[in-house]
């Protein structure tokens, strides 16, 4: 009986551990139109990770005004190449080590974005896409992606009262 225990207790923390995923996600935020706002991209990885990439979506009105590694990031030895694909309307992202640096296991942020929202910005939904990163052995590692609600704070889209709109003077005969 104490063998079946102790069996079936291993096969448990197994599946506990095969359950549970590598993650980069952008937390939910709130910005303004017409204004910019910084914010951490995190990874919550279950091993050491070499490398990871991933691919952003972003709502119309939105745009990645700079990118930064963190401090973490930058101490891991990480370097980080950033592109847009205007074809596909989303940007890449690599961070890798130049030499054999891993990011260590846990949850850490692992860059920055600065956000540039338009005049006419009304929110939307970010989307991170599955990615993928590498073992310290250079191994596939699969990195879940997440969704981020950016909204707009509800003070901004009731709009400026009709008395404190600037107009134009108007004439009629």
């Amino acid at each position: 009986m104490r063998h079946f225990v102790t069996t079936l207790l291993a096969v448990c923390v197994a599946v506990c551990a095969m359950a549970q995923a590598n993650r980069v996600y952008i937390e939910d935020f709130e910005i303004c139109p017409d204004s910019v706002v910084t914010v951490p991209v995190m990874l919550a990885n279950v091993d050491e990770t070499r490398g990871v990439q991933f691919r952003i979506s972003l709502p119309l009105g939105l745009s990645i005004d700079e990118s930064e590694l963190t401090d973490h990031s930058a101490d891991c030895n990480m370097q980080e190449l950033f592109r847009f694909a205007p074809i596909g309307g989303f940007y890449n992202v690599i961070l890798y080590p130049l030499d054999r640096s891993c990011l260590p296991s846990g949850t850490h942020a692992i860059m920055n974005f600065s956000f540039k929202a338009d005049a006419a910005f009304k929110g939307g939904t970010i989307t991170l896409f599955k990615a993928c990163g590498a073992t310290t052995e250079n191994q596939p590692i699969a990195i879940d992606g997440d969704s981020t609600t950016v909204t707009v704070p509800e003070a901004v889209l009731v709009g400026v009262p009709v008395d404190q709109k600037t107009s134009d003077d108007r004439f009629f005969n």
